[in-house]
């Protein structure tokens, strides 16, 4: 009987342990943040902040314009609609049809990933709360927008703080994922609305 024991280099043991720290002490700094200052749906920042550094062990340029984007630019999207058309059913359905089915393009390629899951939510929750009450969309929205790009900002910040190890790692390769080709991502996006769609309506 033999133990195979798995060989892990130093360079990737300090690595592992920069992240942890990392995620240790923004999580404990957005905690502190959320709860003392309590401000709308401040609830969300540390749970978006958690998802970023689990999900984007190394910052840059590129990741930050997503990732504000996606926390930004969504919820306007889905603030727009709801203040416009939510007494017009049939136009209402189509633009959240057609705006789902985007997101389901989008939410294909890995790049766009996140973006398309917070559209997605934006675009579901929001007109939908602006039926209900505009008030409602609009604090729903802000606090969304404010949360969000507070958990970019702190992500940032914390990779400024405790940058990652550029040194590269020998033992260590990188698996880039499959690209589908863009006739597969509007199939598989319509295939995606159609089962949705009838949830929504």
């Amino acid at each position: 009987m033999s133990d195979e024991t798995k060989v892990i280099s130093p360079i990737e043991l300090r690595r592992y342990h920069r992240r942890v720290l990392r995620y240790t002490l923004g999580i404990v700094i957005a905690c502190g943040l959320a709860f003392g200052i309590g401000w709308g749906l401040s609830f969300i920042f540390p749970v978006f902040l958690a998802k970023f550094l689990v999900d984007y062990p190394v910052s840059s340029r590129e990741r930050f314009q997503q990732l504000l984007l996606a926390m930004v630019l969504t919820v306007l999207i889905g603030l727009s609609v709801s203040m416009g058309v939510t007494h017009y059913p049939v136009i209402l359905l189509l633009l959240v049809g057609l705006l789902m089915l985007y997101a389901y393009y989008l939410f294909l390629d890995p790049r766009w990933n996140f973006f398309a899951t917070i559209l997605i939510i934006a675009v579901m929750l929001l007109p939908y709360l602006g039926i209900i009450h505009s008030g409602l969309a609009i604090y729903v929205g802000s606090g969304l927008i404010f949360s969000g790009a507070l958990a970019v900002i702190g992500f940032v910040f914390l990779h400024w703080l405790l940058p990652e190890d550029k040194q590269k790692d020998e033992f260590c390769t990188e698996v880039t994922p499959m690209s589908l080709t863009r006739q597969q991502r509007i199939e598989d996006a319509l295939k995606a609305l159609i089962v949705v769609y009838e949830v929504v309506k």
